[in-house]
């Protein structure tokens, strides 16, 4: 995920790695918290995840009306995510 999130993110280097795997575990435990059922928030190959992953490193990297656009993406990736089926937690799961 890394690499993916590097590319996104147009950054070559090693040296936010550790910052940006933050923002990875960040976004994920987001996912989590909002609904989202864990086997799929911790999806290293559902593209819906990868892409919402991405998108909230954007706004964590981008300077501020860029970071709005990215914030408002990165909501309605997450609010479509937990209402669909096979993504958000089922109430037997609970």
């Amino acid at each position: 995920m890394l690499e993916k999130v590097k590319l996104a993110l147009q950054i070559s280097t090693n040296e936010f790695d550790s910052d940006i795997e933050e923002n990875i575990a960040a976004a994920r435990a987001e996912m989590i918290r909002s609904g989202i059922a864990e086997e799929k928030a911790n999806s290293d190959t559902d593209v819906l995840i990868i892409k919402a992953i991405k998108t909230f490193c954007q706004k964590e990297y981008s300077d501020d009306d860029l970071s709005e656009r990215f914030e408002e993406s990165w909501k309605y990736q997450l609010d479509n995510l937990r209402k669909s089926k096979g993504y958000k937690v089922e109430e037997d799961e609970v």
